[in-house]
């Protein structure tokens, strides 16, 4: 027997200490609910458990941004559906000027509300925004690159993509205008002339001047404007383009009392040849006034406004980026995104900003004007309701990977309880055995002493 080496409490000893390094480990798990509380527990699970708690906070806010997203679509659809409302309005406003029982006054009452609703609608186009982005004059589209002294970009629609849409200026728009005579003395005889179908009338020994001021407020009426230009009449339509001043009599010598003759005077509508190689075959130019429509194939459709600074042969360079539409991120990685278009829907933008019904021949123009720019809207509105969808599934698939990585992620990271419970209690229980049994190893040296007696 030895007395430098008490070798059984030693080997007591050493299981004691084993024993409590793994029951305070087992502690420190059970305590902190994780089975990897440093990388010393299991390195390729701490690695492989810190990506996958990326990819769940990346899915986390993802889900919200898809939830952004189906916020602004939703302004954007309630917005629409206001301007829905008002062109129903104009509709049935169109309908009833078209009507012959009404007077030039009494449809110029009807214009009035018209020209509120286009304007209701031009204000909601450029001032309904989310969260401070204007979402429905055309920011969230393609961007446009144009000369802005000449050219205004004013829709572009769907089936429109990124590139060079370039042209030259072949005719501006002009305004019909009619010169007469000047107005001084006295009506001559009783007449009636015509103006666009409308009829005004005067008596004979009615001052030309009192003539001329209600001649004034008929022909405003009728979209005419009436002026003196060097001392003489001038009758100016007040839009530009192809819209007419058709003057006639109802009896020999009325016009003539105004220095006119009966006829039709015609403005001209805005004009161009296409430049830019990325039109489709077979696009075609529609022209309102100075509004000018590019229309191809397969619903594309461009259309630009020319400002005053046009002139005719300017060559005149379109650009269209595909920097313009909103982006979402709706995934956690690189790339995880979805484009928003939401076109413009001024009134220019959805082609009645010339629409009128001071005539029954302006009112019979507006019914086609109004049913287009109802396709149109809900064209745009149905688009709008495919987003929400796409995006109310991307909801939806994003929960269920954030919830089976949630718990691919569980099962590295965290603890089992039970299990961790068990090793807990094994390891107390060897640890109180270790410890009795170094008591007992402890005793044997005292046996040595009984030697020495």
């Amino acid at each position: 027997m030895k007395i430098n080496h008490n070798m059984p409490a030693l080997r007591a000893l050493r299981q004691l200490s084993k024993s409590e390094a793994l029951m305070s480990d087992s502690l420190f798990k059970l305590s902190s609910g994780n089975r990897i509380n440093r990388s010393a527990d299991d390195p390729a699970g701490l690695a492989i458990a810190h990506k996958l708690k990326l990819q769940l906070n990346g899915l986390a806010q993802s889900s919200n941004n898809a939830w952004d997203g189906i916020s602004l679509i939703q302004t954007a659809e309630g917005a629409l559906n206001e301007i829905h409302a008002m062109l129903q309005r104009m509709k049935e406003m169109s309908v009833q000027a078209a009507n012959d029982s009404y007077l030039p006054e009494d449809r110029m009452n009807i214009q009035k509300e018209v020209e509120e609703l286009k304007r209701e609608v031009s204000r909601l186009a450029d001032s309904m925004d989310f969260n401070g982005i204007k979402i429905l004059n055309g920011e969230l589209d393609l961007m446009g690159i144009v000369d802005k002294n000449k050219v205004k970009l004013e829709a572009i629609y769907e089936s429109v993509h990124p590139g060079h849409y370039d042209f030259t200026v072949t005719q501006v728009a002009t305004k019909a205008r009619v010169t007469g005579g000047p107005i001084t003395g006295t009506m001559a005889m009783d007449g009636s002339i015509s103006i666009n179908e409308e009829a005004f009338s005067f008596k004979a020994g009615e001052n030309k001047s009192e003539v001329y001021d209600r001649l004034q407020k008929f022909a405003n009426n009728l979209g005419i404007s009436v002026g003196m230009n060097g001392g003489n009449l001038e009758l100016t339509a007040q839009e530009y383009g192809s819209r007419s001043i058709v003057l006639a009599e109802a009896n020999a010598g009325a016009l003539n009392q105004f220095g006119l003759t009966a006829g039709t005077t015609t403005g001209l509508d805005a004009n161009a040849t296409l430049n830019g190689a990325d039109f489709p075959s077979g696009t075609t130019v529609k022209a309102i006034g100075n509004e000018m429509t590019f229309q191809g194939p397969d619903g594309f459709q461009l259309k630009v406004i020319l400002k005053d600074g046009a002139l005719a042969g300017d060559h005149l360079s379109l650009e269209l980026l595909k920097e313009g539409p909103t982006v979402l991120q709706i995934g956690a990685n690189q790339g995880h995104t979805m484009q928003l278009r939401i076109p413009n829907v001024s009134a220019a933008a959805i082609g009645i900003s010339h629409m009128f019904v001071r005539s029954r021949e302006d009112a019979l123009k507006s019914l086609g004007m109004i049913d287009d720019a109802i396709t149109l809207v809900s064209s745009i509105r149905s688009k709008m309701g495919a987003y929400q969808n796409r995006l109310e599934y991307t909801v939806a698939n994003i929960d269920t990977s954030n919830l089976n990585m949630t718990e691919a992620h569980s099962r590295i990271m965290h603890i089992d309880m039970s299990v961790e419970m068990t090793e807990y209690t094994k390891q107390n229980v060897i640890q109180q055995a270790a410890t009795a049994l170094l008591a007992q190893a402890n005793q044997k040296p005292q046996e040595l002493l009984q030697l020495l007696r």
